[in-house]
């Protein structure tokens, strides 16, 4: 909180002069309740302002594709459990799935060549770097992840867990 306060003042914001900044975010009470808890830390910290405007589900979006907010509550899941699927919707040709505008050359690479890398531990650390880099430039804030929990019957067949928890009951009997 120390370090946070000396950077807002460095920079001419402040609690004497607030920053002050508007998060939009779709209909969500635990959305809210998370952005509220952030604007409050915010707030103490180093006075920032933060007004919270929720949005219906397709203005959301419409939003998100125009790229007209400051700061938004988005959710990001992986359909496959490997880092470039939710890392490659941030380079500077994923279209619409980079809501954020984020374009960083050093970024790209680092995803182009984890791409074709066919070591692990390379690929890896070609996507940690990736990581750390979107993260550093701010492009995106990591909050919270989710969790699925399920209690499945030890007798129905074809029940497996995945990133998406999606269970078509096409694939289940007993």
């Amino acid at each position: 909180m120390a370090a946070a306060r000396k950077l807002f003042e460095e920079s001419g914001a402040g609690k004497a002069r607030p920053l002050k900044l508007t998060a939009i975010y779709p209909t969500d009470r635990d959305k809210k309740r998370m952005l509220l808890a952030i604007a409050s830390m915010w707030k103490e910290c180093c006075g920032v302002e933060l007004t919270l405007v929720n949005r219906e589900w397709q203005v959301f979006l419409t939003n998100l594709r125009q790229r007209d907010f400051q700061i938004a509550y988005d959710t990001m899941n992986g359909s496959y459990a490997d880092a470039y699927d939710v890392l490659s919707s941030y380079t500077s040709t994923a279209g619409e799935l980079n809501d954020a505008g984020y374009a960083n050359p050093a970024y790209d690479s680092l995803l182009d060549q984890a791409s074709v890398s066919v070591d692990a531990a390379e690929r890896g650390q070609l996507l940690g770097r990736a990581e750390r880099l979107l993260i550093d430039d701010a492009a995106l804030l990591p909050l919270n992840f989710a969790v699925y929990r399920a209690v499945v019957n030890p007798r129905i067949k074809g029940w497996a867990g995945n990133i998406l928890n999606q269970h078509p009951s096409r694939f289940l009997s007993q």
